[in-house]
């Protein structure tokens, strides 16, 4: 008898945590794409959260993944109940939405695409998470955002982390002015940075689409939207100063880096081996920063 009813509990105990583990949302048992935080919308990098475009278009528009989703992932554009268009970025990367299928709805000089994230790693799919992009016309942009294009010498990386604002990461001789005896040396030590960027629809810099500016720590340069009236100082975030060279070793001992000109410029390495050592040859190996033109004799 008690083992009857024990038998019983067991069971229901199961049956119990069967039902809780059912329960579970299946969105909730698989992670969200951690690189989905934007999206290509006519080309240009949207971010999901609050995502808005200025257009010139309300009839079409074309959206975009920056790479390949993972584990059964889509982006769904939705024009109703039964009427959607999937992408994952690898079998399909794009696709274009009229207002026409319905894929775009109007409210005055504003449309906007219902989006969402779909799992289909089960039998049933998963809608993860749903996002609206508004797209706003205008007869002419007012957009101040840039794109890098390029890095010049003297800077080893650029990128924006926010508007208005790029994170660079100089050569170290940038960090101070190159003195010999307490005097400026003719042999300046600075580098001039500069990197190349783009103005983004429409924008200009100094009167060009694409120019190359400087790009030390108290540089700026001024974007100007397409309208003509709208404009933005960016500025530079000097997140560090690296040396060319990280790191040199001779016969597999690790050289000292020496200002021997006393120029604030690092312009000797020096090794020392044991006497023994072959000096007809000796194994070099050497890390560099960045795009260093450099020759090793």
């Amino acid at each position: 008898m008690n083992k009857s009813k024990f038998l019983k509990k067991s069971l229901a105990m199961l049956l119990a945590l069967m039902l809780v583990v059912a329960m579970i949302p299946l969105s909730a048992s698989a992670a969200l794409p951690d690189d989905l935080t934007s999206i290509k919308v006519n080309g240009y990098d949207v971010k999901l959260d609050n995502a808005k475009l200025e257009v010139k278009d309300l009839e079409k528009v074309t959206i975009g993944l920056n790479g390949p989703l993972t584990d059964d992932w889509y982006l769904r554009a939705v024009a109703g109940q039964n009427k959607f268009t999937d992408i994952d970025g690898e079998t399909k990367n794009e696709m274009e939405l009229t207002r026409e299928a319905g894929y775009i709805t109007l409210d005055g000089t504003t449309g906007t695409v219902n989006l969402q994230l779909v799992n289909k790693n089960t039998t049933k799919e998963t809608i993860a998470k749903s996002y609206t992009l508004t797209l706003q016309y205008v007869a002419a942009y007012t957009t101040t955002d840039i794109e890098i294009v390029d890095t010049g010498k003297g800077v080893y990386s650029a990128e924006i982390k926010e508007p208005g604002v790029i994170d660079v990461v100089l050569a170290r001789a940038n960090k101070e002015p190159a003195t010999k005896d307490d005097k400026k040396d003719e042999q300046k030590a600075d580098i001039p940075t500069k990197i190349t960027v783009k103005g983004l629809q429409g924008a200009t810099i100094n009167g060009n689409a694409v120019a190359e500016v400087p790009a030390d720590a108290n540089d700026s340069f001024v974007v100007v939207a397409e309208n003509k009236t709208d404009k933005e100082t960016w500025k530079y975030n000097v997140v560090s100063y690296q040396d060319a060279i990280d790191s040199f070793t001779l016969a597999g001992e690790e050289a000292t880096f020496e200002d021997i000109n006393k120029n604030n410029i690092v312009d000797t390495l020096k090794v020392i081996v044991p006497k023994d050592t072959d000096n007809e040859n000796l194994p070099v190996e050497y890390v560099v920063n960045g795009d260093v033109d450099y020759t090793v004799n």
